[in-house]
Formats: C-alpha cells, sequence, structure tokens
C-alpha cells in the first residue's frame, strides 16, 4: 500500500476507501480484493474475474453510444482493442449480428474484449464443470466462436485453447447470437434439409416437419458445412467423445440418413461434421419429446454408475438424456435443468427430486424411478 501510495499520491486512507469500494461493486460475483504485505490480489476464479470487470465496467456506461463506449473502453483497456473486436466481428459475421438489439451486441462486444484482454496477460478460461445436456445447447454458437477465435489469435498475436472458445461459444449463445439467425435463400438446400429431416423424423418417430427453428438452424449450417468438407478444412467438436457415448443412438442415425450427401457433393463425412449437427437435432427432439435430464450419482465416478445407467436405459425413454456423475462434480456444478438424481448415497441439502436406490437395482428401484 505505502508503495502506491506513493506511486499515485494519494494517502492510504484514500486507497483504502477506493479498495473498499471496488469491492461493494465485485461482491455479487463472489470476489474481492485482498490486501497484503507483497500486494493486492483478487481472489476468484477466471469466469468470476471476468465477470466481475464486465460488472465493474457497467457502473460507468451511462449511455448506448458508439463513440461514447469506444472512447470508455480505449480509457479502461488503453488501447483500440475494443474498436478493433466490433470490426471484425461485423466484418465476418454480419448476416449474424445485425439481427441482434445493439444491447446485446454492446455487451458482447465487451465481454469478448474483456477476455481477450485477460488472455493477453496469459489468463486462460479453465475447464468448467457441466452437463453435456446444457454443454450442448452452447454448442449451437461453436463454430462462430471458433472462426471468431481464429481471426482474433492472428490480429492479436494469442491462443486462444479449447475451453477458451467454448467460453467465447457461451457468450454468443448467451447474447442470442447462433447460427440460425443466418437466412439461406436457397431452395436447393431446403430439399436436401426437408428430406433428411424427415427421414430422422420417421426414424425416431417424432414429427420434425413443423419445426422451423431446426430448419433454419439447418439452412445455415449446411452450405458451409458442405464447403468445408470439399475443400477438405477440418474443424474440432471438444465434445465429441461424451456426444457419441450419450447420443449413440442418434449419431449412428445421422450418419444412415446423411450417406447420400457424401456421393451428392463428392464429399466424405467426419465423426466431428455429424456431431456438429447432431447439436441441432437433439435440441429439437428433446423439445419435441419434453426429454427429462437426469443424473445418475455414485461415489467415486464411474464403474459402479454405468453398471446403473445400462440397467436404467432399459426401461426409461430413450428421449430421457441421462448422465453419470462423482459427488465431488456433482457439487460444482449447476442443477438448474436436472429433472432427476439418481442415487445409492445420502446426499443433503440438494432441492431436486431424488431417488435413493440399492447399488444392485432391484425392481423396487426400477418402480420408484419410473413413479418420479
Amino acid at each position: 500500500m505505502e508503495q502506491l501510495s506513493d506511486d499515485y499520491l494519494v494517502s492510504k486512507t484514500s486507497l483504502h476507501k477506493d479498495i473498499e469500494f471496488i469491492n461493494r461493486a465485485l461482491e455479487q460475483e463472489n470476489i474481492l480484493l485482498n490486501v497484503t504485505h507483497k500486494g493486492i490480489y483478487i481472489d476468484g476464479n477466471e469466469n468470476q474475474i471476468q465477470r466481475a470487470i464486465k460488472h465493474f465496467l457497467s457502473l460507468y456506461i451511462h449511455k448506448q453510444d458508439d463513440y461514447y463506449l469506444n472512447q470508455l473502453m480505449k480509457s479502461f483497456i488503453g488501447d483500440d482493442s475494443f474498436e478493433q473486436i466490433t470490426k471484425l466481428l461485423f466484418e465476418r459475421f454480419e448476416s449474424v449480428v445485425v439481427q441482434s438489439s445493439e444491447h446485446y451486441l454492446s455487451s458482447l462486444l465487451i465481454s469478448i474484449t474483456i477476455q481477450l484482454k485477460r488472455l493477453c496477460l496469459g489468463y486462460s478460461i479453465p475447464e468448467e464443470s457441466d452437463f453435456l445436456f446444457n454443454h450442448i445447447r452452447y454448442m449451437q454458437s461453436y463454430l462462430i466462436a471458433s472462426e471468431l477465435a481464429k481471426t482474433l489469435e492472428l490480429t492479436f498475436n494469442v491462443t486462444f485453447s479449447t475451453n477458451d472458445i467454448k467460453y467465447l461459444s457461451k457468450l454468443f449463445f448467451a447474447h442470442r447470437i447462433i447460427d440460425e439467425n443466418v437466412i439461406v435463400d436457397d431452395s436447393f438446400y431446403e430439399q436436401i434439409i426437408r428430406r433428411i429431416t424427415k427421414k430422422i423424423g420417421d426414424i425416431e418417430s417424432v414429427d420434425l416437419s413443423g419445426d422451423g427453428k431446426l430448419f433454419h438452424s439447418l439452412l445455415s449450417h449446411f452450405p458451409p458445412m458442405i464447403t468445408r468438407l470439399q475443400k477438405q478444412i477440418r474443424i474440432i467438436n471438444p465434445l465429441l467423445d461424451e456426444i457419441k457415448q450419450e447420443y449413440s443412438k442418434l449419431f449412428s442415425v445421422l450418419w444412415y440418413a446423411l450417406s447420400d450427401l457424401e456421393r451428392k457433393f463428392d464429399i466424405h463425412l467426419n465423426d466431428h461434421e455429424i456431431s456438429f449437427l447432431l447439436i441441432h437435432f437433439q435440441i429439437a427432439l428433446d423439445k419435441a419429446a419434453d426429454a427429462n435430464n437426469i443424473v445418475i450419482i455414485c461415489q467415486y465416478g464411474c464403474s459402479s454408475s454405468n453398471l446403473i445407467l445400462n440397467k436404467v436405459r432399459k426401461f426409461l425413454p430413450s428421449k430421457d438424456n441421462i448422465e453419470v456423475y462423482s459427488v465431488a462434480k456433482l457439487n460444482s456444478t449447476k442443477l438448474s435443468n436436472v429433472n432427476l438424481i439418481i442415487t445409492t448415497l445420502d446426499i443433503k441439502n440438494i432441492n431436486k427430486p431424488m431417488v435413493k436406490i440399492s447399488s444392485l437395482l432391484n425392481k423396487q428401484d426400477n418402480q420408484n424411478i419410473i413413479q418420479a
């Protein structure tokens, strides 16, 4: 504190008051500035820190004016990266962003700028613990996020990890910017998409023909997908293994339904492209079937829970999303979208429907799960 007092020519009392003011602004993100004899440190994970920085910035945003916002961000960040990111986003994704409200766009640009500046300082987003049925919704924006990340890497000489791109895709999703906003006027693709949608709907015994959201998502997804495959541009889905395990049936159905595309366009499909398409269909099937999100909990993780998982899958509807989690992972994951927890343990302080079962899953356990 003494060094800071000398550097900024202010008293220690004033510095303490400033830190108290900052901490009051940051407390809603559960982080604090801590003062020690070695310096001032922030206690919190990187997600919390970035949200807190944005919240603190919001205290000074008094009007939605481009010039005002550019000047404020330049003053806060110390360079014109906010303006550069704005320009890049409109140049590369104009058809997507122009349909979003000014408020959402400003908020998104601020979040991306904060993430970029933190990356420049060496602070990357850690891996987040979350259920696959939550992750899969954010992945609707992953392709946009991945493309923007590559552009930002070249422009600002930084490296986005897989977790950083996932976080960026969450930012897009949270600000209502996803692929389905892109409008493609192409009757040729329309016919292909309607034929594939009908084929998958028939196999899954679900009528998907009236799902406009699915149709427009696929209509925006198909042309760039075909171009990538024709030019042999490979993209990576970081959730591929989880998707193949959790949605193995739909994954196989998609390979079958899309096999004609390889001959029609002289392309070779791959698991990653199939998995990105699966995201759109799984969300549509969940909506149509009113699927439940079910979590199986065991003490240590996987072997005993996987045994229970295989038994449960035999009598619960195939539409339900069922995942295996350990207690430790459960405690660090948001449960807002969970409909039912199945466990062999006594778990307290969780406000969700729960069925306690025996480790061997007997007939009474089966009945209790079905009734829940």
